[in-house]
């Protein structure tokens, strides 16, 4: 056991000079004294190196907080990006759709008036009385 280069025998030497010193009754007091301090120290130092450990994890968790900032902003840009190409194609096929059916009702709608028109006039030749009665497009109650 060596404590601060300091080894048993020497240890022993300390402290049968100490008793010489200072003397057997105040040898007692001398070494509560001595093992109260022993604590305060060991005390002081396991709180400076918790507070040391604090503060190393903390700056660990910074820096992995960092770094997992990062790597989520690049997985999101990563997304994004296709998304954002996945998104132009639908407004642009729900524009080519839009016209598409405009197109399609327009040419529906003309020749619905088409017939409109051929029913409500006679063709030449035939008489009127021969005519059968247009139904209206609505029913007589509905508006």
């Amino acid at each position: 056991m060596n404590f601060l280069n300091v080894g048993p025998f020497e240890l022993v030497m300390i402290v049968l000079i100490a008793i010489l010193v200072v003397g057997p009754q105040r040898m007692v007091e001398l070494v509560r004294s001595i093992g109260r301090l022993a604590g305060q120290l060991r005390k002081f130092s396991a709180e400076f190196t918790s507070m040391l450990q604090a503060e190393v994890l903390s700056a660990e968790v910074a820096e992995t907080g960092k770094e997992t900032r990062k790597t989520s902003e690049d997985i999101i840009e990563g997304v994004a990006r296709p998304v954002a190409s996945i998104q132009a194609e639908l407004l642009a096929l729900e524009k080519e759709t839009r016209r598409a059916l405009e197109r399609a009702m327009s040419e529906e709608e003309k020749a619905e008036a088409g017939e409109l028109v051929e029913q409500v006039q006679p063709v030449a030749g035939e008489e009127a009385a021969e005519e059968e009665p247009v139904a209206p497009p609505y029913p007589l109650g509905g508006l």
